[in-house]
């Protein structure tokens, strides 16, 4: 299948649940005789979901788009627009500890609580001066989410470190702070 360059190109970047789909869609184009104004590249990378790696190479290697087709689930709503994403680990360190002598350690988790509550701070003043109209319909645009715990090492003793995956979403008008 062959869509004619013209002016510009969309990119349609997508993980493999949406391989078919998009497959498909491209092929639905053509055979429908639709003319595009450009070049429809279909993109599949790796690493969208964590850094977007794949999606990097690929502008690295100078392949760019007028706009893109995400093929994410939407109920069938069109999303014109997405925040992106940023991941970044934090490790919280503490103090192992025998349970029943805990106040000898320093509970790893405990101090989790402090960074996490900065975190949430962080998100909300990220958020709160979002005025593009593209994301009205989200009550947190830019979210920061919590997506992996890990610390300790038994039930009955202080765990020593807490690590967290942090996925931050990024937008061209969020806060960089």
């Amino acid at each position: 299948m062959t869509i004619s360059p013209v002016e510009s190109r969309v990119l349609a970047h997508l993980d493999l649940d949406g391989l078919v789909s998009a497959l498909f869609t491209a092929k639905a184009i053509h055979d429908a005789g639709v003319r595009l104004d450009g070049q429809l590249l279909l993109q599949s990378v790796i690493g969208e979901e964590d850094g977007g790696v794949g999606t990097l190479a690929a502008i690295l290697r100078g392949y760019r788009g007028d706009g893109a087709v995400i093929m994410e689930p939407t109920g069938l709503s069109i999303c014109p627009a997405q925040a992106g994403a940023l991941n970044f680990r934090v490790l919280v360190r503490g103090q192992a500890a025998h349970g029943c002598v805990r106040e000898e350690g320093v509970n790893a988790l405990e101090r989790y609580y402090l960074v996490h509550e900065a975190l949430m701070a962080l998100e909300k003043r990220r958020n709160h001066y979002c005025r593009d109209p593209l994301f009205r319909d989200y009550r947190i645009p830019f979210p920061i989410s919590v997506g992996t715990i890990e610390g300790g090492s038994w039930a009955s003793s202080v765990p020593r470190f807490r690590e967290r995956w942090v996925l931050k979403g990024w937008g061209r008008r969020a806060s960089r702070g």
